[in-house]
């Protein structure tokens, strides 16, 4: 199930105002993220951009040594309320 279904399935949105909520806060997320800044909602978490360094690796097949590429991925950090419910 997706968030929208979930949203609609608690039935306190018009269809039209979830799916506005939704892909605005989806924009704003990707908003920070391309700027390079953390987006908190609170009592759920943090997303953040973590760079991972290049490192090299063989391949099996020639056994060449080979060097990836620097990556930027999203990381997503979740607060103690969040924990808290789970468990």
């Amino acid at each position: 199930m997706d968030l929208f279904d979930t949203v609609m399935a608690k039935k306190t949105l018009e269809p039209l105002e979830a799916a506005k909520v939704i892909n605005a806060l989806k924009s704003t997320i990707l908003e920070e993220l391309n700027a390079g800044r953390d987006f908190t909602i609170y009592g759920f978490g943090t997303f953040k951009v973590v760079e991972t360094p290049a490192r090299k690796y063989r391949d099996l097949q020639t056994g060449e040594i080979l060097t990836t590429k620097p990556m930027k991925k999203v990381k997503f950090i979740p607060s103690k309320a969040l924990k808290d419910k789970v468990r």
